[in-house]
């Protein structure tokens, strides 16, 4: 068990020590605020993500954002935010690759897009299936974390684009 613990330390699995989570509620809709240090050993930053959900669930917007941790960082190197989807979840990605379209099951479409920067669409596995594991996809946002210190992204109900 010793040498287990050992082998697992400083590795992401290891898991954060540090998670303030923050409740906030306006008419703009209900936000948290969380941040975790589970990154800190490894590559020297911690993670913050916003999200805000609005009062009739009509979008999700989020925020996410690496900053230094300690002395020893040097805030280079890539970061990736994944967004695995239900395996029901059909994706067609915009041809300038700014954003794609998911539609649900139901038929309901929804817009994502992040920050105007490119987004990949990755195989991804779906574990939560009662009859086992399933393949599915993950759509993928990834960068420098020098040159962008945070990460807007939207999903949108796709009737609502033409609001507002």
């Amino acid at each position: 068990l010793a040498n287990v613990s050992r082998s697992l330390e400083g590795l992401i699995v290891a898991g954060p020590s540090q998670v303030p989570v923050k409740r906030i509620s306006n008419e703009d809709g209900v936000s948290l605020e969380a941040s975790h240090d589970g990154y800190q050993n490894k590559f020297g930053v911690l993670h913050h993500r916003r999200l805000t959900l609005a009062p009739d669930g009509s979008y999700l917007f989020g925020e996410d954002k690496l900053s230094l941790a300690g002395r020893h960082s040097s805030g280079t190197g890539e970061y990736v935010l994944r967004f695995h989807l239900h395996p029901s979840v059909q994706v067609q990605a915009y041809e300038d690759q700014r954003a794609v379209q998911l539609v649900a099951a139901n038929g309901e479409a929804w817009l994502f897009h992040a920050s105007g920067q490119t987004i990949a669409i990755d195989q991804s596995i779906f574990f939560a299936a009662p009859d086992g594991v399933r393949p599915t996809m993950q759509l993928v946002v990834s960068g420098k974390v020098q040159d962008l210190p945070e990460v807007k992204w939207a999903l949108i109900r796709q009737s609502q684009l033409s609001m507002g």
